[in-house]
């Protein structure tokens, strides 16, 4: 059916009875009229069913009032169902319709982006949120030191890297006494998720301490850390913060960026260590260090990220 011809379907007598409010945003609402259309194309039945279902209908239309004027996901103005919009579906064996709540446009866009984050210890719509934030400072330089500068940079690999797909490139090691290091990953991981890359983001911090509790969580870090490696793009957060000193971390770590080293694939990190601090605290003796050092070497561009200001506080 023709969206400008379904009034013309819907008899005057049941227009008549509908309130002028109901009437005007039905009559406004082409999507929904549309959307009626297609799943009712009986005119009687078509009409029998608005008839029956009008709390519903209207439902709909009022919930989509906010929505006209809406650019973006963080503009929402539905506190409790920030997001989603409700739509109207068929229900033929009652010949009605209800309603149900789906994701808007914004949120699908993002929900898709956030699928190729295919492993990740943290919330992704945390990880979203602080991208949304992040991205628009790297860009305009909001933040006046070297968090922008250092997040456009590695934007930039990430970019570069989606050009130049078999060239082997080198990551960067942040390294910050406040989280600025982690909130430039998190904040990139999306935007490489964006461009459909396959991301990874681990959380060495409490991952790794969790893999010393029990061989079965050991193993589980384990496997975990092998689907990871093979991303695209992997990030990894806080590193440096495990609570012991053990040949497992060592393990765990050696097998990582092993695997990254003989792929070519980027590779982010961020600790509040320097390289040489950290591979300090993870490695026994010359041969565990010096072979660290050579894989640092091969993976990463160490980078100091300022502490002058603080970004954002991580609930994470």
């Amino acid at each position: 059916m023709d969206i400008s011809n379904l009034f013309k379907q819907i008899s005057p007598d049941f227009l008549k009875k509908q309130d002028e409010i109901t009437k005007e945003m039905l009559s406004s609402d082409f999507e929904l009229q549309n959307k009626l259309s297609e799943l009712c194309l009986d005119k009687d039945k078509l009409n029998s069913a608005i008839d029956s279902s009008l709390p519903s209908i209207r439902r709909v239309l009022e919930d989509k009032l906010p929505c006209k004027e809406c650019l973006g996901y963080y503009q929402c103005k539905k506190q409790d169902k920030k997001g989603f919009v409700s739509s109207p579906y068929y229900i033929e064996e009652n010949n009605s319709f209800e309603d149900k709540l789906q994701m808007c446009q914004y949120l699908k866009k993002i929900d898709e982006s956030l699928k190729n984050i295919y492993v990740s210890d943290y919330e992704k719509m945390k990880i979203y949120a602080l991208a949304d934030k992040a991205i628009g400072a790297f860009n305009k330089n909001a933040i006046e030191h070297s968090f922008s500068k250092v997040g456009s940079k590695c934007v930039s690999k990430v970019l570069n890297l989606s050009k130049n797909s078999e060239t082997k490139h080198l990551g960067y090691y942040l390294y910050s006494m406040d989280t600025n290091g982690k909130a430039i990953l998190l904040a990139t991981a999306f935007l490489a998720a964006k461009i459909g890359m396959k991301v990874a983001v681990i959380d060495a911090k409490n991952s790794f301490n969790a893999a010393m509790s029990s061989l079965d969580d050991y193993a589980s870090i384990t496997r975990k850390i092998e689907s990871a490696a093979k991303a695209d793009v992997l990030f990894v957060c806080d590193a440096g913060f495990e609570l012991v000193r053990n040949n497992k971390i060592n393990t765990l770590y050696s097998s990582l960026l092993s695997i990254r080293r003989k792929i070519g694939c980027l590779t982010f990190v961020s600790s509040f260590k320097t390289e040489e601090d950290f591979i300090s605290s993870i490695t026994y003796g010359s041969e565990q260090r010096n072979a660290m050092y050579n894989l640092f070497d091969n993976i990463f561009e160490e980078i100091k990220v300022q502490d002058t200001q603080r970004f954002s506080e991580l609930d994470f």
